[in-house]
C-alpha cells in the first residue's frame, strides 16, 4: 500500500480493453526517458525497447495505443515542480540522469526514511514534485531559468554567468540499448535502487 496514493497504484494499462501488466518502479520509468530522448535510434527501434522494457510478457498488439499508454502511465499526476510561469527555456532545465546526484540528495534530505527501492513512478514524482524549494536540485533549476539580463551589476551578471556554466545541461547524444534485455536493464536498476536506498 502507498503512502501517496493508498490502494490506487496501476501496476498495469489497459489497451484495447485488455490488461496489460507493466514495470511500474520509478527506475524502469527513468530508463523509459532516456529512451524516449535517445537521439540515436530511429522511432521504430525507440518502440521497440520502450516496449521491452515497460510491458511485462506481452505487448499490446495496437503498437499506437500502446505507446500511448507508455506516456499517459509517465504523465500521471503532477509534472511541472513549479517552473512553468516565471522564466521558460527551450533548453531542458534538468536531466533524470545527469541531475541524479542532486536528485538523490534532495530526495534523501528531505525523506531520510523513505526505502525507495521499489517506489512506484507516482509516488516517486510525487514526492519529487513536492521537494522544498530549497532542495538542491530545485536551486539548479533557478538557475538554469535564470535570465540574465541589463539591469544586474556587473558582479551579479558574473556570478550568474559562473553558476550557469557550473551547473549547465551538455549536449549530448543519446546511448543505445541494443545490447540489453529489459529483464538485464531492469535488474541492473534495482540492484542500483536498492544501493542507493540505503
Amino acid at each position: 500500500m502507498s503512502l501517496l496514493y493508498p490502494d490506487s497504484l496501476p501496476k498495469s494499462v489497459i489497451v484495447d480493453d485488455i490488461e496489460y501488466e507493466i514495470r511500474w518502479q520509478y527506475y524502469v520509468v527513468l530508463e523509459l526517458l532516456k529512451l524516449f530522448s535517445d537521439r540515436t535510434m530511429s522511432d521504430n527501434e525507440k518502440a521497440y525497447f520502450i516496449f521491452d522494457l515497460f510491458y511485462v510478457g506481452i505487448v499490446p498488439e495496437n503498437k499506437e495505443y500502446a505507446l500511448k499508454a507508455v506516456t499517459a502511465f509517465i504523465d500521471g499526476g503532477s509534472w511541472d515542480n513549479g517552473y512553468e510561469s516565471e522564466e521558460k527555456s527551450d533548453r531542458p532545465v534538468m536531466d533524470w540522469n545527469i541531475d541524479a546526484p542532486f536528485i538523490w540528495a534532495s530526495m534523501k534530505q528531505t525523506y531520510p526514511f523513505w526505502d525507495w527501492s521499489q517506489a512506484h513512478w507516482w509516488e516517486f514524482k510525487a514526492a519529487f514534485d513536492a521537494l522544498p524549494d530549497t532542495a538542491k536540485i530545485n536551486e539548479i533549476i533557478r538557475i538554469r531559468l535564470k535570465s540574465i539580463t541589463g539591469d544586474m551589476t556587473s558582479e551579479q551578471r558574473k556570478a550568474w554567468v559562473a553558476l550557469k556554466k557550473q551547473y549547465a545541461l551538455p549536449e549530448r547524444p543519446g546511448e543505445k540499448y541494443t545490447d540489453r534485455s529489459a529483464q538485464d536493464i531492469e535488474a541492473d536498476l534495482k540492484r542500483q535502487a536498492i544501493e542507493n536506498g540505503d
